[in-house]
């Protein structure tokens, strides 16, 4: 059993240690070495893998994507794909109101290319950036206990 210092130690290092509170056992928080949580980390990783694949299955299944603001279009469809997956999966936020992901994409024109990228067949990069779910790990509560409903 740890005590009270070597538990805020562990912490305070970013250590993921098995402790026992309120008669469970569970891993507490959860970090990377570097402080970020585990979940946070996992999710970027997801959302990296499932965009590679995405990409990859679009480049294979066509024969010729066109340099054209079509071509980019349906070379962005997998990273609209990836993160609506992530939005699913409560990786990235949802709008409380309209249910779509907290998220924006910024898809090139192929006018904004320059010559070398198009001799390369390089499409210029498509930027996106979203909003990350996040998860509650704990809370304060306050209250009062009354006899009456009266002040």
């Amino acid at each position: 059993m740890l005590t009270d210092a070597e538990r805020e130690a562990l912490e305070e290092a970013n250590v993921n240690f098995l402790t026992v509170e309120y008669k469970k056992e569970y891993v507490k928080n959860g970090v990377c070495t570097d402080g970020e949580f585990i979940d946070v980390q996992m999710g970027a990783d997801y959302i990296a893998q499932y965009m590679r694949e995405q990409l990859y299955s679009i480049f294979l299944e066509n024969a010729k994507i066109p340099y054209t603001d079509a071509g980019f279009a349906l070379i962005a469809s997998g990273v609209y794909q990836t993160l609506n997956r992530a939005v699913d999966l409560g990786i990235i936020a949802a709008d409380p109101e309209s249910g779509n992901g907290v998220y924006s994409v910024t898809v090139p024109k192929r006018i904004e290319a320059t010559d070398e990228q198009a001799r390369a067949r390089q499409m210029p990069d498509i930027v996106w950036e979203a909003q990350l779910e996040g998860a509650v790990h704990s809370v304060k509560v306050t209250g009062t206990l009354r006899a009456t409903l009266e002040s």
